[in-house]
């Protein structure tokens, strides 16, 4: 309630004639105010998704109800006559892991004996995934005390065997996770428990991951000084590094990771160790 109405309720009404006309046209003026709201709430609630911008839900049970029903399709349910069907194709039996024959009973109930045939009239192929489980690698290494001077001789872990706990395909697929799945570190940990039931500390996580990315840069820079004369276009992609250019292609593979490098005419490809 504003001034002019509080006044009207409290029975304040001027006392002179001038004050009357001011008064008159501070009515005049609210009452032009509440016909617009008036107006504006009517159109308000005479619209609908229909007639305005209002999403469908906004509708109220009334707007709903005179909404027009669509008529009722002729058209039976699923595919249409003239639709190709889309269906997945049958692996070659000499790509099979597992074949499982069934026969029937060759004996009819007339009392005659079938003749079997020699191809399975149906194949029916079922897809699932093998059980996962990581590979365990011990590697003993020994020592020796001669006896005459009692020097002591080690063995020392040869150059491709990783120093860490983590072989090159675990590093790998931690790489993979991160970087082209866009996994945390926290979820690549609980997908290694619960998947390969393997424990690895957040911290051992984070440095895979950052190995590879030392190795690609390794790798890299190799390729660029090498073909610095070709004209490369370089194509970098999450876990894929891949080098182009007019004068041919070669491929080189470290581990699990694989890389294009392209290759002078008289040069042969040959798999390069950064």
């Amino acid at each position: 309630m504003n001034k002019l109405t509080e006044a009207l309720f409290n029975h304040q009404l001027p006392a002179d004639l001038a004050a009357s006309q001011r008064f008159n046209r501070q009515l005049l003026e609210l009452v032009a105010q509440l016909e617009q709201r008036v107006a504006e709430l009517e159109e308000n609630a005479g619209s609908s998704s229909r007639n305005s911008s209002k999403p469908p839900s906004q509708d109220s049970l009334k707007q709903r109800a005179r909404r027009e029903k669509k008529p009722r399709s002729t058209r039976q349910k699923g595919a249409q006559p003239g639709h190709q069907g889309h269906r997945r194709v049958l692996v070659d039996a000499e790509a099979v892991d597992e074949q499982v024959h069934y026969y029937p009973d060759t004996q009819c109930t007339c009392g005659a004996v079938c003749d079997l045939a020699q191809e399975p009239y149906q194949r029916h192929q079922v897809f699932d995934l093998p059980e996962v489980r990581s590979e365990v690698m011990e590697h003993c290494l020994y020592d020796a005390i001669c006896p005459s001077c009692h020097k002591r001789q080690v063995a020392r872990l040869p150059d491709t065997v990783p120093s860490g706990q983590m072989g090159p395909g675990l590093i790998s697929w931690i790489t993979l996770m991160n970087g082209a799945y866009a996994l945390s570190v926290s979820r690549i940990q609980r997908l290694l428990k619960d998947q390969w039931q393997l424990s690895f500390s957040s911290g051992a996580i984070s440095q895979a991951t950052c190995s590879v990315t030392e190795w690609l840069n390794r790798f890299i820079s190799k390729l660029v000084r090498r073909y610095v004369a070709c004209p490369l276009l370089m194509l970098m992609k999450p876990a894929i590094t891949a080098i182009v250019s007019d004068v041919g292609f070669g491929y080189c593979v470290h581990h699990r990771w694989s890389t294009f490098s392209p290759i002078l005419p008289e040069e042969k490809a040959q798999p390069m160790v950064c």
